[in-house]
């Protein structure tokens, strides 16, 4: 859906290393922009130490939207999990799973009070 491109800003105030999401030009069908507008709303949403921060959104000067995240340089999560045993991938799963994990009422959904909550579902 997206191209991701590491870019330095350099403005003569602030010198920082970004990660700039493109959605892909030649993709102009109104759904593919609602969902890459919904990502950025999500990503807007979350905080948390395991997932880059969100720094801006716009759309270029030819209308194509973006966003800027924090770069994290390292690799990707398959190349590191590859070489890792099961219980060991088990684990980077479950921290993946804490870091994207958002209540409804934490997001801009519904309130506590109207989120439908499922037998057996503990939330505090």
């Amino acid at each position: 859906m997206g191209t991701v491109w590491l870019a330095r800003r350099a403005d003569g105030e602030v010198e920082q290393v970004v990660a700039v999401k493109l959605l892909r030009p030649y993709l102009k069908f109104p759904r593919v922009h609602e969902r890459f507008i919904q990502e950025r709303r999500i990503l807007a949403s979350l905080s948390h130490p395991n997932i880059a921060r969100l720094l801006d959104v716009g759309r270029s000067t030819n209308g194509q939207p973006y966003l800027a995240m924090e770069y994290v340089e390292g690799q990707a999560i398959d190349a590191y999990c590859e070489p890792l045993e099961l219980s060991q991938r088990l684990r980077v799963f479950l921290k993946v799973c804490g870091a994207v994990f958002v209540r409804p009422w934490d997001a801009g959904g519904p309130s506590r009070s109207e989120a439908i909550e499922h037998p057996g579902d503990a939330r505090g």
